[in-house]
């Protein structure tokens, strides 16, 4: 992980899971958008039908979509699992 940016791990419910590097000044909301606009191939059956309709939960708590990768403590140049659910 570059020592300049967060690496966030997204596990599913099911299992899957995938990784995404963000700046620390990065939104939720820009996370959101972008997993959904990337969403991995072999998630099939899985995406939602927005990116609203998703959740990031880190550490029991779900994040605001406003928060920043720094506002939500996750340390740079780290990976950090956040559990990822989809609510249709």
């Amino acid at each position: 992980v570059p020592e300049d940016q967060v690496c966030v791990r997204l596990l599913l419910v099911s299992g899957l899971k995938t990784d995404l590097l963000l700046a620390p000044k990065d939104s939720v909301e820009d996370l959101k958008n972008r997993i959904f606009n990337n969403w991995p191939s072999d998630w099939t059956g899985e995406r939602p039908e927005t990116p609203a309709n998703l959740r990031v939960l880190l550490r029991g708590k779900f994040l605001e979509p406003i928060l920043t990768m720094g506002d939500a403590k996750i340390p740079i140049g780290q990976t950090t699992t956040c559990h990822l659910l989809i609510k249709n």
